[in-house]
């Protein structure tokens, strides 16, 4: 991954609070939602395989063939690029009222493989998505189509409502501390193995549903002591999957759990759109949820089994972080909206839902595809389980190469041999190589065991004699005499005297640190790009061909170099610079 993000601006006094000790030292406390807020936009905020832009007014371009992000709050204001090489993106999250995404970026995104996932941050619903169709096969769609009614559909029902009972005791029996509730989970599981249609698994589902949330009713949502006495008593505790202001439907959450899993559900449901068009499938055609306008039912399908990964994230989160009244918003019926920062942590577990998901879209694929009159073949560009397999299997075959009866089966025992490749023709037909002859007596010059021809230009005789002749030469040249001085050796021998002098210094003081080269490479290599070698090379105190291999990934410098050189890529300076302007980054 590659990322370079602007220095976040120091809080504000005018948010903060003066608290003086006993001793009579004074400390300014910055607000705590304000300090969240700028946490949120802090440099090493977030998953590295997902980015997400909030604001106003942001911006997501390319500049010299960089995606660039430009976003912030108020004085919050953050610029981050990523390399095509080396980004290590997977998703980007828009959550902005205002702004732009290029068509450059589109174009960027979709080349490097990364999903754009763009959020309204009033109500939380999901505006759109991108997805690369790598699987664009229409008979898999259509085995899709005609699942609904048959074994298949129901098949793949009791697989996926079998995985979220499955999911749903585990969550009961462990963050709820609800053991009972957990076994009759797993009782009505064992019941779905009897239903023969998919009415019957929607009841069976409904009713484990009913006993799953049940347990809920002893949770509490927790707020910062200084907001517990400011937010209505309908936000403490949970009612139930229902809105006050919408009965019948959890949708227009009035409690802030409630919006809390309608969010991190929406967001869910991004994902598993995106993955569906990857692997070849239709949104919209589901087998549990009814066929309906402007629903994606089979996203909805593929996302019961990960419903219950959601709540557990939600009711962990509960017990780490009690919520800011700031963070959430009520409008005029009474629905909660979220905001900045909650919806930023929401956001960063959009890789978590994604790996969690994945695995069952492609298996519920490949049933899809079991049923077609077709041979039709899933890729499985989801888990790669494919490469993987067949990644064993030569590893595995390694060993078996040399026995006959398995050279016969033909090369790459296991594998997938290339159909681009040529037929290689038997050892024993190929012509052999004239060999080399010796320069100076013209005789055969062997070649190695591990070389086909000879890499010697002289025969083991002529060899010795060349040799005793080339040391000869080399005695009979006048000396050369040293072009450094003594004073330039002794000034060179005093700054490698210091610069290891300072290296010490620094691992005695950090002796208990560890310092992972991947981080300067991932963190603080890509700022180095847009500075001159010159510049790189003063900064340090290094030539100009070390800062090349420093700035090109081929060398990492000294950890104690580290902070400095992120500090000076940040500032974006180029060309020439005083030694002392230098002095100041290190």
């Amino acid at each position: 991954m590659a990322k370079q993000e602007s220095t976040v601006p120091p809080p504000r006094s005018a948010r903060s609070d003066e608290v003086t000790t006993s001793e009579g030292a004074t400390y300014v406390v910055l607000d705590r939602f304000e300090s969240r807020l700028r946490d949120a936009f802090h440099l090493g905020s977030g998953t590295p395989s997902i980015a997400v832009v909030d604001g106003h007014g942001i911006r997501l371009s390319v500049d010299r063939g960089h995606l660039t992000s430009i976003d912030g709050v108020a004085d919050i204001n953050r610029t981050r690029v990523w390399s095509k090489a080396t980004h290590g993106l997977s998703r980007v999250a828009v959550i902005a009222s205002t702004g732009e995404v290029s068509i450059p970026a589109l174009r960027w995104l979709r080349g490097a493989g990364v999903g754009l996932v763009v959020i309204d941050p009033f109500d939380g619903e999901v505006l759109a998505t991108s997805a690369h169709t790598s699987n664009n096969d229409p008979r898999l769609r259509r085995a899709q189509a005609c699942a609904l009614g048959t074994a298949t559909g129901v098949g793949i029902a009791r697989y996926l409502i079998g995985l979220k009972l499955d999911g749903q005791a585990r969550v009961a029996r462990g963050v709820l501390k609800s053991p009972d509730a957990s076994t009759t989970i797993l009782k009505l599981r064992d019941d779905l193995n009897e239903c023969r249609s998919i009415d019957e698994i929607r009841q069976t589902e409904a009713a484990a549903a009913n006993l799953y949330f049940t347990c809920w009713r002893s949770v509490e949502v927790p707020f910062v002591k200084r907001d517990a006495s400011r937010v209505p008593e309908l936000w403490r505790g949970f009612q139930g999957r229902r809105s006050a202001v919408n009965p019948g439907s959890a949708r227009s959450a009035t409690d802030p759990l409630n919006a809390i899993l309608n969010y991190c559900y929406r967001l869910l449901e991004a994902e598993g759109r995106i993955l569906c068009l990857s692997i070849g499938l239709d949104p919209g055609l589901g087998v549990l949820h009814a066929d309906m306008k402007g629903r994606d039912s089979l996203v909805l399908d593929l996302m019961e089994p990960v419903r219950p990964l959601v709540d557990e994230f939600v009711l962990q989160m509960f017990s780490k972080r009690p919520l800011l009244k700031a963070e959430l918003a009520e409008d005029e019926r009474g629905v909660v909206r979220l905001k900045a920062p909650l919806t930023h942590e929401l956001a960063l577990q959009l890789p978590r839902w994604s790996q969690a998901l994945g695995p069952i879209v492609e298996r519920v694929a490949h049933l899809f595809s079991s049923e077609s009159p077709y041979e039709v073949s899933v890729p499985t560009v989801l888990t790669r389980q494919r490469h993987r397999d067949a990644a064993k299997r030569r590893v595995e075959s390694d060993g078996l190469r040399g026995s006959d009866s398995l050279r016969a089966r033909g090369p790459n025992l296991g594998g997938m041999v290339s159909e681009r490749k040529a037929r290689q023709k038997p050892a024993s037909l190929a012509p052999k190589p004239p060999g080399a002859r010796c320069k100076q007596c013209g005789g055969e010059v062997p070649a190695s065991l591990e070389r086909v021809t000879a890499r010697a230009s002289y025969c083991p005789n002529c060899l010795s004699t060349r040799r005793q002749e080339i040391g000869r030469m080399i005695q009979s040249l006048p000396k050369r005499t040293s072009v450094v001085s003594e004073e330039s050796s002794a000034k060179r021998s005093q700054e490698n005297a210091s610069e290891r002098a300072l290296r010490k210094q620094f691992d005695d003081e950090h002796s208990g640190e560890e310092w992972n080269p991947s981080e300067f490479r991932s963190t603080i290599l890509p700022t180095l790009q847009q500075l001159s070698l010159t510049t790189i090379a003063r900064a340090i105190g290094v030539s100009t061909s070390t800062a090349s291999k420093i700035r090109s990934g081929q060398r990492v410098p000294h950890p104690r170099h580290w902070e400095g050189l992120e500090r000076l890529g940040r500032t974006g300076r180029h060309g020439n610079q005083s030694e002392g302007a230098i002095g100041n980054y290190v």
